[in-house]
């Protein structure tokens, strides 16, 4: 059994070791707080961009046998980077971030007892003029 932030610090690790993701962004790190502070933080530009956050999303449990549960949490990796003004400049700064998010977690078991990390969704979250936020859902179970 693992807690939640064995897990989320799992994940923070897997993405600071990937050398793609490290040369694409000036930050990767976990995040507890609120997303409207991390969208005033990038607004204001207060955050070395691009960067990359690890959110912890919320368990759904099930009962897999009598008094036995499988956790499944789901955690949501928040990409952020500057809008370099056009269509074709967010897909050269976004899209091979998203990219190397996949390749670092999907299928990962980041060395746990745990599923390996399964995608769920990938989506725009907030885009502005400065700045572009996409949300990557991933999610994980495990027995308790």
């Amino acid at each position: 059994m693992y807690t939640i932030s064995q897990i989320h610090d799992a994940i923070v690790t897997e993405l600071q070791g990937s050398a793609g993701l490290d040369a694409l962004c000036k930050t990767i790190a976990g995040y507890h707080g609120e997303i409207d502070d991390l969208v005033g933080q990038a607004s204001q530009l207060i955050i070395p961009l691009p960067a990359v956050y690890v959110l912890y999303g919320g368990s759904s449990f099930d009962e897999s046998a009598n008094r036995s549960f499988d956790d499944e949490m789901q955690f949501t990796i928040i990409a952020i980077a500057k809008d370099l003004r056009g269509d074709q400049k967010l897909k050269n700064a976004m899209y091979p971030i998203l990219e190397e998010i996949k390749t670092a977690l999907i299928d990962n078991d980041l060395d746990m007892n745990i599923e390996p990390l399964h995608p769920v969704r990938i989506e725009p979250t907030l885009i502005t003029k400065t700045f572009s936020i996409y949300s990557f859902d991933i999610k994980t179970m495990f027995s308790l």
